[in-house]
Order: structure tokens, then C-alpha cells, then sequence
């Protein structure tokens, strides 16, 4: 790490800001995140889309989760900071 190197601390971890960023891009910290809106009973096998809507795992239960934040990513890499940020929900076809 050099001495202008934004880090985020996690729990006995560092990690630049830009790994965290690359994490929170990545399709598995994406269905992690977007199915934490239900019970795992539930989540585990939901249909999980993205902000586009497109499909992330396809489900078998007839439940779907993804992120519901009307404004969209903070950041412009158009990246969610957080699962907070994104605002996921999980409803079903009913």
C-alpha cells in the first residue's frame, strides 16, 4: 500500500478501495447481496436480477429478489457502495 491508497478495513482484512469495488461488481457479492432481503429458506431459491433486471441465478420457488433503489448507484462506476445502498427486496409472482 502506498501512503494515497484509500483502503476499506474489514475485519481483520485490508483491502484497497478499488478490490472492494471489484467485489461489489462481481455477480456472487450481487446475488449475496440482493437475496439478504428475504430468509435464506426463501432466497436460496429465488430468481436474483439485477438492476437492469437481468438474471443474476434463476430461481426455482417463484420468488424474485434484486435491488430496489430508484436512484441507482452513488458512485460513478455505477457500483453499489453497499447492500444497504442498493435496497433489496424480494416478492413473489402473488
Amino acid at each position: 500500500l502506498t501512503a494515497d491508497t484509500t483502503v476499506l478495513m474489514l475485519p481483520a482484512l485490508l483491502f484497497p478501495l478499488s478490490a472492494a469495488i471489484d467485489l461489489h461488481a462481481s455477480i456472487e457479492w450481487q446475488i449475496e447481496a440482493y437475496s439478504a432481503a428475504a430468509p435464506s429458506f426463501l432466497s436460496s431459491k429465488a430468481t436474483i436480477l439485477d438492476s437492469t433486471q437481468k438474471v443474476l441465478r434463476n430461481g426455482t420457488n417463484g420468488w424474485t429478489c434484486m435491488p430496489a433503489n430508484p436512484s441507482g448507484p452513488a458512485s460513478e462506476d455505477g457500483v453499489w457502495a453497499s447492500a444497504r445502498e442498493a435496497a433489496p427486496v424480494c416478492f413473489d409472482a402473488a
